[in-house]
């Protein structure tokens, strides 16, 4: 069975609540992909988001810290899409990184690119 993505047009008035929470707290005005994939079961959309939410946007280490961690395990994995969207996150984030800063970091060098409060 393929997945499909589920747009907020299409999503039950109790996926669109979960949806409206996403926005709200990713301050987006755009749902990321993996999160319109789950829009099809409310339960799986709702324990993913909650689990991201506690311990990804709600963690106490500052978000481009955990974006360059996501990416280093995404390439770890070796997740394309997954190393493009923390990629992406991290980049804007911090305009002064380069993609090639990323790649130096995940390898365990370059870490005069990251602010001195992350060494």
């Amino acid at each position: 069975m393929k997945a499909t993505p589920i747009e907020y047009s299409d999503a039950s008035p109790a996926v669109q609540a979960i949806y409206d929470d996403v926005l709200l707290t990713m301050q987006r005005t755009e749902l990321p992909n993996w999160i319109k994939y789950l829009g099809a079961n409310e339960k799986i959309l709702k324990g993913n988001w909650e689990k991201f939410r506690y311990t990804i946007v709600d963690g106490e280490l500052p978000m481009l810290l955990k974006q360059i961690i996501m990416f280093i395990v995404s390439r770890s994995y070796g997740s394309k899409y997954c190393i493009a969207a923390h990629a992406h996150a991290a980049l804007e984030m911090d305009k002064t990184l380069k993609y090639e800063d990323l790649l130096s970091i995940s390898e365990g060098a370059g870490y005069e690119k990251l602010p001195a409060s992350y060494k």
